[in-house]
């Protein structure tokens, strides 16, 4: 499962279409060794450890937080808006993300009837397996977080899409709330993970909570 995290620090540049046909091809001929049981040479090598640098870094675009920038693709869902008063209202639409703020948006009587975080105690949608996926405002009430896993250390997002790659918060002690993600949380998170801390502390956020989750 890919992820992409959000930091504010210079990242490697999404891959180009010209390495993106590379990195398919240098696949294809690790393939097609491989089924030949033909063991990889010192070129192969390279080429395997070259494709892994590729990927970890297509992993990590994208790593800036929701409130700066950023593109996340959405889907209508059918919310339900639950007002600090206790009012409710429920309608399909897409979450709106605009200069790092998200917002929901209905067309009522020819115009709009919009909804903030700050106006909220929470949204939610149910899914179709059945349960239901909580947004709850951020601190400055810039936008809501959902959880989208159930690691060890586990993962939030600005959009209701369970396992989705775009991570913007994350939290291992349920005790606490969720905080943001940059190295000096994940390093305190992975503390009893000598691999995992090491990557952290040379700021390899991705690759450490990859690694506390079994998942690298």
């Amino acid at each position: 499962m890919r992820y992409s995290i959000y930091k504010t620090s210079t990242l490697t540049k999404p891959l180009t279409v010209y390495k993106r046909l590379l990195l398919i091809f240098s696949l294809s001929i690790y393939l097609i060794a491989k089924a030949q049981g033909q063991p990889p040479g010192p070129a192969m090598s390279a080429v395997r450890a070259q494709m892994d640098r590729q990927l970890i870094a297509q992993r990590a675009i994208d790593l800036i937080p929701i409130t700066y920038q950023g593109h996340i693709p959405l889907r209508r869902h059918a919310y339900t808006v639950v007002l600090k008063n206790g009012t409710t209202y429920t309608g399909k639409t897409k979450m709106q993300l605009n200069n790092g703020r998200s917002y929901l948006r209905y067309r009522e009587n020819g115009g709009f009837k919009r909804f903030f975080p700050k106006d909220t105690k929470e949204i939610y949608i149910i899914r179709r397996q059945g349960d239901t996926m909580v947004g709850r405002p951020t601190t400055g009430d810039t936008s809501w977080i959902f959880q989208v896993s159930k690691d060890k250390i586990k993962t939030f997002s600005v959009v209701p899409e369970w396992e989705t790659t775009y991570i913007s918060y994350v939290q291992k002690d349920t005790l606490t709330h969720p905080v943001k993600i940059n190295q000096g949380n994940i390093i305190q998170m992975v503390q009893d993970n000598p691999k995992a801390l090491k990557n952290a502390k040379k700021n390899r956020l991705l690759k450490a909570i990859l690694i506390y989750n079994n998942k690298y």
